[in-house]
């Protein structure tokens, strides 16, 4: 094993083991940051989000860092780049998802860039990989691989903010009870402030896969989100004013919300709610002499693991992929999921989801397709 591989070996482990020394002084923010804002590969997409153990293309390195290695590191052409274009309800205007990598037999680099725009604000997102071999193959067992994924997040949305009304009450006082009474309260439609609303997240992902687990079976190790910081601002703040005085031996309470243009800034480590873990497997099928081969993936995410404060979420993803041809893929999908996938709290409602897609294969270049409810996307990828 390389110099370059021991040594990103160690850095994954000491990385591991200051996640758990962490737990603890992660807890102080609670920013918007949720699964919808982890980018994915199509074709992991087309088979309902798992696809963290088959190592199928550069994208592929978005679901799991470790197969940013995986994917080139034993093939002639070594590098790959990536381009798309994706479509759902939260993002409509437009997703441009894009990639490279690289990868020898001492380790690979992997580098990714998103642009979102849509209902839901805009999001840019810039990923780095670094992957190698951890170990080598013991007996008919694959060798077991590594990646480290960084990934920086800009978001920013807006939306406008509605000056509630004053609210009116009073405190009855002299007969020895009190009695609080709420006179009205409403939204005043007729002023509205603008909030301006970025936030800023760096964050960390470990990934391990291992080729021939058992037969025909690959497994792959996921951990979402081990470190992260995030930096939030607001150009609008809340204010609240109260004045009391005394009318005909009552207490009347005038209290007053309202917008002011002031900004507010935030920073904090992100909550160890958002971090996830992720198992995987793929189990292969050959049929026809190996010109039909059957991969039937399943991932299972885990959520709250990491935090005793919140109910442990579990996402189901599975589907299957059908290669015909050797180069012609048909893909079918199934996620036990949430399916508003901007929320990842303990509360969430899942949904079954369906999903479906295709691949074709024309050496150097691949296209995959991938569509769901709501949603549709296509990716080509040059391999040099």
């Amino acid at each position: 094993m390389s110099t370059y591989s021991k040594t990103c070996g160690m850095a994954a482990i000491t990385f591991l083991v200051f996640m758990g020394l962490n737990t603890a002084v992660a807890e102080k923010p609670d920013p918007l940051f949720s699964s919808q804002l982890h980018s994915t590969s199509l074709i992991s997409r087309s088979l309902g989000g798992a696809g963290t153990a088959m190592p199928m293309g550069v994208m592929q390195g978005l679901v799991n860092p470790a197969l940013t290695y995986s994917y080139r590191s034993q093939l002639p052409e070594r590098g790959a780049v990536a381009l798309g274009y994706n479509n759902d309800t939260l993002y409509e205007k437009v997703q441009i998802p894009a990639g490279v990598s690289f990868a020898n037999r001492d380790g690979a680099l992997g580098l990714f860039y998103e642009a979102k725009s849509g209902s839901a604000g805009d999001l840019h997102t810039f990923v780095a990989n670094f992957a190698g071999r951890l170990s080598e193959q013991v007996d008919a067992q694959g060798p077991v691989e590594y990646g480290l994924k960084f990934k920086y997040q800009r978001i920013g949305r807006s939306e406008q903010m509605l000056d509630p009304l004053r609210r009116d009450g009073f405190v009855q006082s002299g007969s020895g009870q009190t009695t609080d009474t709420t006179l009205f309260s409403a939204v005043d439609t007729s002023t509205a402030l603008k909030n301006n609303h970025y936030i800023r997240t760096l964050s960390m992902d470990l990934g391990f896969y291992q080729s021939n687990v058992a037969t025909n079976l690959d497994f792959s190790l996921v951990a979402r989100n081990l470190l992260g910081y995030n930096w939030q601002r607001n150009s609008v703040a809340l204010v609240e004013t109260t004045v009391s005085d005394t009318i005909n031996e009552s207490i009347v309470v005038i209290s007053k919300q309202e917008y002011e243009k002031s900004e507010e800034k935030d920073r904090g480590w992100l909550g160890s709610r958002y971090r996830a873990l992720v198992t995987g497997v793929a189990y292969r099928v050959y049929l026809s002499n190996g010109r039909i081969e059957l991969t039937l993936p399943l991932d299972i995410e885990i959520y709250g693991l990491f935090d005793r404060e919140v109910d442990r979420v579990y996402i189901f993803r599975s589907g299957l992929q059908t290669r015909l041809f050797e180069n012609f893929y048909v893909r079918f999908g199934f996620a036990r999921a949430p399916e508003a996938l901007s929320e990842v709290l303990s509360t969430i409602s899942k949904e079954n989801m369906i999903f479906g897609g295709a691949g074709l294969v024309v050496d150097p270049v691949r296209i995959d397709f991938s569509m769901g409810k709501d949603q549709w996307g296509v990716c080509a990828t040059l391999e040099f």
